[in-house]
């Protein structure tokens, strides 16, 4: 940032007392700004405008300069005011960025659907229905550590350097780069990991022992009892992150949802019957079920809500 001029100078500039030489120094500090790039080169051009009209509004009524003076005089006046909302400017920046960092990010789905987001490292995060995370303030400096209530389905991005780290309900998962889904429901006592790609470790939040967990592998963890794992079933929540392909031609929704059933595990549930007689043409290749599910409603101008491995399809159906 420039230094500011003495305001006592700035003064005379305006009310026309200063010398040859402190006009020169005054207009030589404000053609500085017009090579620069500073904080104000964010603002939208209609935001500027009305930005320097109030600043000219202001300075004239302040300093008394003659609202008719030529275009020179009102740049003059704007390059005073400038220095100041640079300072300003930048005072606010500071200061935002310090609440911003004392306090943690929050993400959460008060919604019925999933709901995807990608975090400041670029992980991909999907949070069901009622869950939220807590990132930690200093998430992304040595570690990238947060908190979860809920269940959530993770796609990490690999960082060697910052381990991700998830806290739920007394337990501590550890990965560097996978996607696996965590289940700390609120509702229930017990919090499971289930692994899809990669590696992930597991361990109580006292413990230093960790367990790891390979892909196709589950962790059941409660509070008070041994952490067990086991291997994932075919009807295990987790599965609908599986990917597949499918091509439909023509084909009514009572088909491709015994088809999906079949490769992901869930059971299906319609609350109007006259859904089941809508047909789909499409082509799904290395999809996820919720990715299929998201694609199949917009086509179809129905919704769905996914729990845990049931899919509740609601609208008003085709007819014949």
């Amino acid at each position: 940032m420039k230094p500011l001029l003495p305001v006592a100078l700035l003064e005379k500039y305006t009310a026309g007392k200063a010398s040859p030489e402190e006009r020169e120094q005054v207009e030589r500090w404000y053609e500085s700004f017009e090579s620069d790039k500073d904080v104000s080169d964010s603002w939208r051009a209609p935001e500027r405008e009305e930005i320097k009209k109030e600043l000219y509004r202001n300075i004239t009524a302040q300093v008394g300069l003659d609202k008719e003076r030529s275009l020179f005089d009102w740049k003059r006046a704007i390059a005073i005011a400038s220095g100041i909302v640079l300072v300003l400017s930048l005072g606010f920046y500071v200061w935002k960025r310090e609440m911003t960092d004392s306090q943690p990010m929050v993400y959460e789905n008060p919604t019925r659907e999933l709901k995807r987001l990608t975090l400041p490292d670029q992980s991909q995060l999907c949070l069901y229905p009622g869950a939220r995370v807590n990132l930690d303030k200093d998430f992304g400096d040595d570690t990238r550590s947060l908190t979860l209530t809920g269940i959530a389905f993770f796609q990490v991005q690999r960082d060697e350097r910052r381990p991700f780290i998830i806290h739920s309900k007394g337990l501590v998962t550890q990965v560097l780069g996978t996607s696996f889904l965590i289940d700390a429901n609120p509702t229930s006592r017990r919090v499971e990991v289930s692994v899809l790609t990669g590696k992930v470790r597991v361990k109580e939040e006292q413990s230093k022992n960790y367990i790891v967990l390979l892909p196709k592998q589950k962790a059941y963890y409660q509070k008070g009892e041994e952490t067990k794992v086991y291997e994932t079933s075919e009807r295990d929540p987790s599965n609908v992150w599986e990917k597949g392909d499918f091509v439909f031609v023509d084909t009514p929704l009572t088909t491709i949802t015994k088809a999906l059933t079949q490769r992901f595990g869930v059971v299906f549930e319609v609350e109007d019957e006259k859904i089941y007689q809508c047909q789909l043409s499409a082509h799904f290749t290395h999809q996820n079920l919720p990715d299929i599910l998201e694609m199949i409603s917009k086509s179809l101008n129905i919704s769905y809500e996914l729990n845990q491995n049931r899919v509740i399809v609601k609208g008003q159906g085709c007819s014949l």
